[in-house]
């Protein structure tokens, strides 16, 4: 009988399972235990988990540091009341925040295509400056002229907070599900490539200028659902302060302690910095220290900064660590199989060498074999120095060419050359194609692509 059938069964993701199980419990019946000023709380709360997650989207994934997505969460909760409060329906008001709330961000990304780092984190910077002390001061947005009214199913007025809250759950959810969809394609896979190897990205197809303005754009995007959400929550805000300086920095504060790209991570820092301090009864105090609204923001910094201390993944770093640990624990002991060498048959592995030579029945033994990479006169010269002269070269389909030379001889730059990354004089074709003019990129797409030798692989990537 096949050994096959008893083979141990693929061990169930218990660990997670349970978890899961238990966040949708709280999560479902949190708000019965809590009043309606605490659910609305949880409604901002969940708005601001949103926006952070699109933060994640260009942190964790991208690398590009932004210090305006609350300006951005802004701009969706002012675009979502300027539209619904001139009667569109709150859907397309909803798609209309979205909208405009990725080509602002897009615009605001513009910059990262030439300059990055904290450059890129200073120009974000700018814009949130504009927004505090021009755009959101302006009259139409001070004076409350304009109210979007939520429907009867989701009034407050009527039926409170929780079925919004719900709605933001709802909201939540499809926000995690779209950003796990978006990692698996190759739009995902191009953002922690020119987070990880830029500089090298474009060897692998990947285009880094218009790869982080998507990134930008999404993550703008997300954000404008979070601002959409609090304004169909308020109907109109007298409190811009949601919006400011400080809140952008507690975007990125709940970023690093939740953990880049740990969408649990960050819900849940989201809960604690920006929630819970504001559920806290008001008068409530403990022995130690004193009253809790004037002890929490001191407590909360001080855990902020001890977990980026003690814990540099942050909170969902520390929850894979710990669900790794249960899964050992519950999977028990493993057997190691012990490896048992094999006697090679030299006679077989020659005649399969033979029959891979052997030419089949009805083809001529000779084919003609074209060239797939020709290379002619390839020059290539920095200022006065002249890296290769009039090199040429051929490579036919199905073989290997080797270049040998010695240190400077011009090997490296001879591949920098035909892959793009070297300013060449001369003719570089493949598959008869002209590639002299062709970014790096493009000729990666067309099959031409090349490794380095320090090979400058993606980090997060596995073998697969």
């Amino acid at each position: 009988m096949s050994r096959e059938l008893f083979a141990p069964r693929a061990r169930l993701p218990i660990v997670p399972a349970v978890f899961g199980a238990v966040v949708a419990v709280v999560v479902i019946a949190g708000p019965a235990l809590l009043q309606e000023g605490q659910v609305s709380t949880l409604v901002t709360v969940i708005a601001v988990a949103i926006a952070a997650l699109g933060l994640d989207l260009l942190v964790g994934r991208t690398g590009q540091l932004s210090l305006a997505h609350a300006g951005l969460l802004g701009v969706g909760t002012f675009a979502a009341i300027g539209l619904g409060g001139r009667g569109i329906p709150w859907p397309l008001a909803f798609l209309g925040a979205v909208t405009i709330t990725a080509a602002v961000s897009a615009v605001i990304g513009l910059p990262s295509l030439r300059i990055r780092g904290l450059q890129v984190a200073i120009v974000t910077l700018a814009f949130q400056v504009f927004a505090d002390t021009y755009l959101f001061q302006q009259s139409a947005i001070k004076d409350n002229t304009l109210t979007f009214a939520a429907p009867s199913f989701f009034d407050p007025a009527t039926h409170g907070f929780r079925r919004l809250y719900y709605f933001g759950v709802v909201l939540l959810v499809l926000t995690v599900v779209v950003l796990r969809r978006i990692d698996a394609t190759r739009a995902g896979r191009a953002f922690v490539a020119v987070r990880d190897v830029e500089q090298r990205a474009v060897a692998f197809g990947v285009q880094p200028g218009p790869t982080k303005l998507l990134a930008y754009a999404l993550s703008g995007a997300i954000a404008g659902l979070g601002g959409a959400l609090i304004g169909f929550k308020e109907g109109t805000v007298n409190d811009v302060g949601t919006f400011n300086l400080q809140a952008s920095l507690i975007l990125v504060a709940i970023v690093v302690v939740g953990g880049a790209g740990s969408p649990v991570g960050i819900c849940m820092a989201a809960f604690f910095v920006r929630g819970l301090p504001n559920l806290v009864p008001a008068g409530a105090s403990l022995p130690l220290l004193g009253d809790l609204a004037t002890a929490i923001p001191i407590v909360f910094a001080a855990f902020l900064v001890i977990n980026v201390v003690v814990n540099p993944e942050g909170t969902g770093g520390q929850l894979r660590a710990m669900r790794e640990r249960l899964e050992r624990l519950l999977a028990g002991p493993r057997e190691r199989p012990s490896p048992r060498p094999q006697a090679t048959n030299a006679a077989a592995s020659a005649a399969s060498a033979a029959d891979l030579r052997r030419v089949p029945r009805g083809l001529p033994a000779r084919l003609p074999v074209r060239a797939l990479l020709v290379a002619r006169d390839v020059t290539v010269q920095y200022g006065g120095v002249r890296a290769l002269s009039e090199v040429s070269l051929e490579v036919r389909r199905g073989e290997i060419v080797g270049l040998i030379g010695a240190n400077g001889a011009g090997k490296s730059t001879f591949f920098n050359a035909v892959s793009g990354l070297a300013p060449v004089r001369g003719s570089i074709r493949y598959r008869e194609q002209e590639l002299v003019g062709a970014d790096p990129a493009r000729r990666s797409r067309i099959g031409l692509a090349r490794t380095f030798q320090d090979m400058g692989l993606i980090r997060a990537d596995t073998v697969r």
